[in-house]
C-alpha cells in the first residue's frame, strides 16, 4: 500500500472526507480503479434516495457478493 503522503491529491482529499482505511489505501495506487469507486462510494453515502440504513446494508451486500 502507498503510503498516503503518496498518493494522488483526490486520493487523499477523498481520505479526508471518508477516512483513511485500508481499501482506500490499496486502491489509490491504481488511479483508474480508485476514480470509479470513490465515485461510487461518494454516490452512495451522499445518496438522498436511500436512508442512513438502507445505505449501510447496500454496502454490506456489495461486499457480500464480492466475498468480503
Amino acid at each position: 500500500m502507498p503510503p498516503v503522503e503518496s498518493v494522488s491529491p483526490a486520493a487523499r482529499d477523498f481520505m479526508c472526507r471518508r477516512g483513511e482505511l485500508n481499501v482506500s489505501r490499496l486502491l489509490a495506487g491504481a488511479p483508474k480503479v480508485f476514480a470509479g469507486w470513490s465515485a461510487m462510494i461518494d454516490a452512495q453515502r451522499d445518496s438522498r434516495t436511500f436512508g442512513p440504513r438502507l445505505r449501510e446494508l447496500v454496502g454490506t451486500h456489495a461486499l457480500t457478493l464480492e466475498g468480503a
